[in-house]
């Protein structure tokens, strides 16, 4: 008779603590934790960007019911679970794509933490209430969306040069695909259920171009001559803001089925002119400079420059009206109204190298190398390279002492800076 055999014992488990203060990356792959700062172990293997929990569980914000749970799990507080993949699809046809993992985690940064950065209050709410939906359509839309959101993941690591490469790759990759469908839709008839998504997409794309600089250090930049090209200086960044101008022709946001109408009166005040300032507002050293008192300011090339950034600096301190409202960068929309609104003229003498016309440039450029991540990086370069360019061919003393105002701002230290000479210009032209 065959021995009975004893029932097997129930396994205990061993005693452990379960850590909650891992990052959400190693939670949604269900791996162990370092809990490093910034950048735990496993998130720098994986080449993902490291983001500890900071919030809540609670399920938030955009929902729509006629989308699938899993395209609604992405705009919870959490980054969407690995259960979900594959789940989204982006439009049909030519250009569609699934977002995976790293995709959807990326689109969650950017709701959460790009948008905020980038528009005022209520541009964010329009974004986040209209703007994404319109991109689960729209796969050029959904693209522009995922490069800022790489480029900000890029500004913030700050990690070793592997991280950053495989994030500048996965950023060139997004602003490729964006680009190229882009053009194409453009290229084509525009439809009326494409409107919106061509503009959402002009405008994010304005801000694609500024934070992509061919540049790390003001040396390699715009103003240094090459053999090759003795007469190039890669303002072209700028230019974009004509093409804007162009789709905004054509898409007309403020029609009244847009969904951007309802920002008419953001839109009416940014494009229109601003008041022009009077000779005896603007700081005495630039009357003397740019002979605004022997020159009919009417045909001065210079003037409406230097009028506009004196408005823009005393505007700082005055009543802000419902468009002029802080984003959480810091940022103004009303800065970028000096390349909006710049006359073919002074552009014109930007490109000869004119040294009044690059002083006046890199006064515009100083404060904002100091503020909004989007726009910092480029300001702060090109502000730099400006200063040193002046530095070696530059025998003026008035524009020596004037361009040493601005070194301060920029980083470059204060250059032999004649605080005397300089307070004014100071206090108007270079506070944030």
């Amino acid at each position: 008779m065959p021995r009975k055999q004893k029932p097997l014992e129930a396994r205990k488990r061993r005693a452990h603590f379960k850590s909650k203060r891992g990052c959400r990356n190693c939670k949604l792959r269900r791996v162990k934790c370092d809990e490093v700062h910034p950048q735990c172990q496993n998130c720098v293997q994986y080449g993902v960007t490291c983001n500890y929990n900071q919030g809540s569980d609670l399920q938030v914000t955009w929902q729509d019911k006629s989308l699938d749970t899993a395209s609604q799990t992405v705009f919870s507080a959490l980054p969407p679970p690995a259960s979900i993949i594959p789940s989204i699809v982006i439009g049909e046809g030519i250009g569609s794509f699934s977002l995976d993992l790293n995709s959807q985690a990326r689109l969650h940064r950017f709701y959460h933490r790009t948008l905020p950065t980038i528009g005022t209050p209520r541009v964010t709410a329009l974004y986040r209430s209209e703007v994404i939906r319109l991109a689960l359509a729209h796969p050029f839309l959904m693209r522009i969306m995922l490069t800022l959101a790489t480029t900000h993941d890029r500004h913030l690591a700050q990690t070793s040069s592997i991280q950053d490469s495989i994030l500048a790759q996965t950023e060139s990759r997004h602003r490729a695909h964006a680009a190229n469908l882009f053009n194409a839709k453009l290229s084509l008839p525009i439809l009326p259920q494409d409107r919106d998504a061509l503009w959402a997409s002009a405008a994010m794309l304005g801000i694609s171009v500024i934070t992509s600089v061919q540049a790390s250090v003001p040396e390699c930049w715009p103003l240094k001559i090459t053999p090759a090209e003795p007469e190039t200086i890669y303002l072209q960044w700028m230019d974009f803001s004509i093409n804007k101008k162009a789709i905004w022709h054509a898409t007309d946001p403020l029609r009244p089925d847009s969904i951007f109408h309802v920002l008419a009166d953001e839109y009416r005040e940014f494009m229109a002119p601003p008041k022009t300032c009077g000779v005896d507002e603007i700081p005495k050293e630039f009357v003397d400079l740019c002979g605004f008192e022997d020159w009919d300011s009417g045909s001065n090339p210079y003037f409406k420059a230097v009028s506009m950034l004196t408005y823009l600096r005393n505007s700082r301190n005055g009543p802000r009206s419902s468009s002029e409202t802080l984003c959480s960068s810091g940022v103004l929309p009303r800065d970028l109204r000096f390349i909006g609104l710049m006359e073919p003229e002074f552009k014109a003498l930007l490109v000869e190298r004119d040294l009044r016309a690059l002083l006046i440039l890199a006064y515009w450029y100083a404060p904002l190398s100091r503020g909004v991540w989007w726009m910092a990086g480029r300001a702060r370069t090109e502000c730099r390279a400006i200063c040193l360019y002046l530095e070696q061919n530059c025998s003026d003393g008035l524009i020596r002492r004037l361009s040493n105002a601005v070194r301060e701002k920029c980083g470059l230290g204060a250059g032999g800076r004649d605080s005397r000479f300089t307070d004014a210009v100071d206090s108007m032209w270079l506070e944030m």
